[in-house]
């Protein structure tokens, strides 16, 4: 490892926060500029409604929130070497050179490789009967031109010849598609703008169909088919979904034989189907559209399979002959204690993840015999199917604990023979000297909420001394899974015990977990939250004094929920890009999401919705009181939570808050909802996030 490339980056890295600092000042105060929304015959007053700017170029916000960053650099200083030295140990911990396990497709190995210094992969691909090796591109020459860079993904067409990549330079989920001509070693003019960046080749190898999103509110709308060589102007509309509440996304199905046009909303799936030869003709429904039924399919030697929660709200596995789509056979039925995860099809198998008890698991089923057998594992995890073919009968699936790196794994079906791929290297990490473990915790109403723990031994006695810090989420049905993360050790090693709260909104429990904790029964996850602080310093996992909480995006919510309901657990907290203006949000549907959200939120426009969002939406229910040392970031350019949700919140805290505790506000103004891109880029946050608990509790080295 280039140990002296990382001492050097770490050197320029203080060097620019130093430039950047250079402006010394007070605490910023925005100004109060009144300004009101009325709704329901009530008003609310909206002091700090001036900092919002769509069009990212007012001098006086651009400069209140270069003050905010100054001010938090200021604040910070004091601790400036030890943020360098743990973005060394961060650093330090990524291999410089990393190569990801290949994968096989029509004929070549797939690879991904990262060098020395760089922050992204080089693409590559090699010939499975010639050997010849072949660059398909470089992430980081295509990054040279901007700060940011992410990929969306990319895809060679079925004649091996083009190759199409997905970009975003401003984080705002708005990809550009460029397309390469691998035969002639050269970028071609098609250049796709405003797409989701969910691509795929249809059979003639000529033909590209994507998704575009909405030129206002970024929702991906319209499916268009872009033929290779013709002006992106005269690229032919396929579909276009005109209920707002609905996203489009492409799928390939296993098969190859169709290409899906999947529309989601939170509560509905629908998919039209489109033969992969005759992308020209009309999509065609699969089954009807039907409210509240969420289904996944695919296909495979003549047969759809679906999972679905037809007539329930729980999944069962089903299929069907394509020639009698209506005419379901079960594979799985739906049971009260297991929900269905993702599926795949291998020759002889189907293969689905479930979720049981808090924990993912793999299930195998038959296709002929119904033969069915469990890939179950011993600790908290993570775990899912990483990569499949259906040609064959093995499966490659991933997994990761609190103490386990990502591990890529490749089982045989039919003689469960399994062989480890890859785990992930980590520079300095010796697994035995960390313990996890998963508890748990009595919620006020009854409910137990599961708690996922880890520790590093050496510092931990259970005596209710350890700074503590809990992370949450709660939303969309989204788990936070017990998985491994390098950056983390750096807490781990200096004492801190990390705990994630599976609260309720997320779908740790099943569908009825999810259920629990949207709409009017949002303010669960809220609760549940307060209950595991309580009940982890309790049982000594910390000290009452030294209890922190994180959370990001809804989970800024969540944090912003909690600290207004229960400021005194709390000695600090972090919200990352958090979605705190929920009520003045959700009653703009010009912005992405809103409309889409309805049924994860509620619509204010109905009295009802709009007294409960109301009643917990942080940034209106800020009240005179003391807080905790509080840091937010955001992103100038999210699309996702717009950041003057996280500049006002701020402001009206400063205003209100009756404490002398830090608030601090760090907005990237290049970037949007994932902050900065890069290996080694982004740990500049993490390392700023990370040194804002460590100050506030005392640990200077």
């Amino acid at each position: 490892m280039n140990k002296i490339f990382l001492l050097l980056l770490v050197v320029l890295n203080s060097y620019a926060y130093a430039l950047e600092d250079k402006v010394i000042g007070m605490e910023p105060k925005a100004a109060i500029k009144i300004d009101y929304h009325t709704s329901h015959g009530e008003t609310r007053i909206d002091n700090y409604n001036w900092l919002r700017d769509d069009s990212r170029t007012n001098k006086d916000v651009l400069n209140y929130l270069t003050l905010e960053n100054n001010y938090t650099i200021n604040k910070l200083a004091s601790s400036e070497e030890l943020r360098s030295k743990i973005f060394y140990e961060m650093a330090m911990r990524i291999p410089m050179h990393d190569v990801t396990v290949p994968f096989e497709k029509q004929g070549y190995k797939y690879t991904a490789v990262f060098e020395g210094n760089n922050d992204y992969a080089k693409y590559l691909r090699q010939n499975i009967n010639t050997g010849a090796l072949e660059v398909l591109f470089d992430s980081n020459e295509r990054a040279s031109c901007c700060e940011y860079y992410s990929l969306s993904g990319y895809a060679v067409s079925r004649d091996n010849r083009y190759l199409a990549v997905g970009e975003d330079t401003l984080s705002r989920n708005n990809f550009r598609i460029q397309i390469r001509d691998l035969q002639k070693e050269e970028w071609l003019s098609d250049s796709i703008e405003n797409t989701s960046g969910n691509f795929i080749w249809a059979a003639d190898g000529n033909s590209l169909l994507y998704v575009q999103n909405h030129l206002k509110t970024l929702r991906p709308w319209r499916v268009y088919k872009h033929t290779i060589g013709t002006p992106v102007a005269q690229d032919k509309l396929i579909y276009e979904e005109a209920d707002e509440r609905f996203t489009a996304q492409l799928f390939e199905t296993s098969s190859k034989k169709y290409i899906l046009i999947g529309l989601k909303s939170q509560t509905t799936n629908d998919y039209l189907l489109l033969d992969s030869i005759g992308v020209d003709n009309k999509p065609m429904h699969i089954i009807p559209r039907m409210t509240y039924h969420r289904y996944d399919i695919d296909h495979l030697d003549d047969h759809f399979y679906f999972k679905s929660n037809k007539g329930s709200t729980l999944f069962g596995l089903y299929k069907s002959h394509e020639k009698n789509v209506a005419d379901w056979t079960t594979i799985l039925e739906p049971t009260d204690d297991i929900a269905l995860g993702n599926f795949t099809l291998k020759k002889d198998w189907i293969v689905n993840e479930e979720m049981y008890k808090g924990n993912v698991r793999l299930r195998q089923t038959n296709l002929s015999s119904g033969e069915q057998s469990l890939i179950e594992f011993d600790e908290p995890h993570l775990s899912g199917i990483y990569e499949a073919k259906a040609d064959d009968n093995k499966l490659r699936y991933f997994y990761s604990s609190l103490t386990s790196p990502f591990t890529v794994n490749e089982i045989d079906l039919n003689t469960k023979d399994t062989n480890i791929l890859k785990q992930e290297p980590v520079f300095g990490y010796d697994r035995k000297n960390y313990d996890s473990t998963r508890i748990m915790i009595t919620a006020r109403d009854g409910t137990e909420v599961p708690v996922s723990l880890v520790w590093r031994k050496d510092k931990f006695n259970k005596d209710g001394q350890n700074p503590l810090l809990i992370v949450g989420y709660g939303a969309y049905g989204v788990t936070i899974d017990p998985a491994f993360d390098a950056n983390r050790l750096s807490l781990l090693d200096r004492g801190f015990v990390y705990a994630i709260a599976h609260v309720r909104g997320g779908l740790e429990g099943g569908e009825s977990w999810y259920e629990s904790g949207r709409l009017l029964s949002k303010k669960n996850t809220f609760t549940d939250f307060i209950d595991v602080t309580k009940g982890l310093v309790a049982q000594n996992y910390g000290a009452s004094d030294r209890v922190y909480a994180k959370g990001g995006s809804a989970g800024g919510l969540l944090i912003g929920a909690v600290i207004n309901e229960a400021p005194e657990l709390y000695k600090g907290v972090i919200a990352n890009v958090p979605f705190v203006d929920v009520l003045t949000t959700m009653f703009d549907e010009s912005l992405p999401l809103t409309i889409a959200e309805y049924d994860e939120w509620g619509n204010p426009n109905n009295k009802e919705y709009y007294d409960y969002i109301k009643s917990y939406s942080p940034y209106d229910q800020v009240t005179s009181q003391a807080y905790p040392h509080i840091y937010v970031t955001s992103g100038l350019y999210d699309s996702q939570v717009q950041y003057w949700e996280s500049a006002k919140w701020v402001a009206k805290l400063r205003e209100l808050k009756t404490d002398n505790n830090l608030l601090l506000l760090r907005t990237n103004m290049t970037a949007g909802h994932d902050g900065k891109s890069g290996r080694f880029s982004y740990l500049e946050d993490e390392s700023l996030a990370m040194v804002f608990l460590l100050k506030i509790d005392g640990i200077t080295e």
